[in-house]
């Protein structure tokens, strides 16, 4: 990419950003240890899948392609059919978001319970450490 146009899109970033946003911390930890990332505001491309096809990885005895030519066009037409352009998404003011999952014992101190299924009779000793799920 060109060096004018990164300048530019820096540029345009930098200026469509509010000072005090600029002036956040990009990492936050709270009181209980959980650390939490700042998201800017931006825009974004999401969604979009394009699955691919080759024969690379699909040998079969002696070498020979595991797929014919016919389950070949199948598999890329399947590809084709499934392949979605995505959408943009604007995010306008900043968030914290948590770098990791909540977990059991992070839950219990916030909510001061356990919804999980996957608690220590399941999961044993270990089980604060899990993320919290059945939320």
């Amino acid at each position: 990419m060109p060096t004018r146009l990164i300048c530019l899109l820096c540029a345009l970033l930098a200026k469509s950003w509010d000072a005090s946003v600029l002036a956040q911390d990009s990492v936050f930890t709270n009181a209980i240890g959980m650390q939490f990332v700042l998201v800017r505001p931006g825009t974004m491309l999401v969604g979009r899948f394009e699955p691919t096809v080759s024969m690379m990885g699909f040998v079969g005895p002696g070498g020979a392609p595991a797929l014919d030519d016919a389950a070949l066009a199948r598999a890329q037409a399947m590809a084709k059919r499934d392949a979605m352009p995505g959408f943009t998404e604007k995010i306008d003011h900043p968030y914290y978001l948590g770098k990791f999952e909540v977990t059991q014992a992070q839950w219990r101190k916030v909510m001061g319970n356990n919804p999980a299924i996957f608690q220590e009779s399941k999961v044993g000793p270990t089980a604060p450490q899990h993320p919290v799920e059945n939320v």
